[in-house]
């Protein structure tokens, strides 16, 4: 890393590299560190974690609910999520599905995704980026971080009953 006359080198693994590099910025512009306290960046290394309990991408990029007795808000905002972190790894084209996707993937009837898809639009969880298709706002994207464990509540009573059906 260079900045001016100043340069560091960090050799290691990508954690490593982004934590030197977050110490060097803030050794080098300090107002960073005062600006990194109040901005949201996802951590996607946990959001994947979080979403592996119940998502899945395809090799076609297709999200897949793992557990198809989640509320329809849940289910909706976990599969923008898994398409937004797909299209940040290069495993999807868009991050954005539409209605008739979603209530598909989901297991939702459509008018039900559809109110679903306005209530959370509403609360800013979601935008619609057109007719009928929409995405996951970073304000949603940290409704999805910031609840994991009731997130993993949801996710275990949703399999509990679809291990107590078979």
């Amino acid at each position: 890393m260079e900045l001016g006359e100043l340069r560091h080198v960090v050799e290691g693994s990508p954690e490593t590299v982004i934590e030197e590099l977050v110490r060097f910025v803030s050794r080098v512009i300090p107002q960073y560190e005062v600006a990194a306290r109040i901005m949201f960046a996802p951590d996607y290394a946990q959001l994947l974690d979080d979403l592996s309990l119940s998502i899945k991408v395809s090799g076609k990029g297709d999200i897949l609910l793992e557990q198809a007795n989640l509320p329809a808000d849940r289910g909706v905002l976990f599969l923008l999520a898994g398409a937004h972190v797909a299209k940040r790894f290069g495993k999807r084209e868009s991050e954005d599905a539409t209605a008739d996707e979603v209530a598909r993937a989901v297991g939702k009837a459509s008018k039900t995704i559809r109110n679903t898809l306005a209530n959370l639009q509403k609360s800013g969880y979601v935008e619609r980026i057109t007719r009928g298709s929409y995405r996951i706002t970073t304000t949603g994207l940290k409704q999805v971080q910031s609840n994991p464990p009731e997130v993993r509540r949801e996710v275990e009573a949703s399999t509990e009953v679809e291990i107590a059906k078979t």
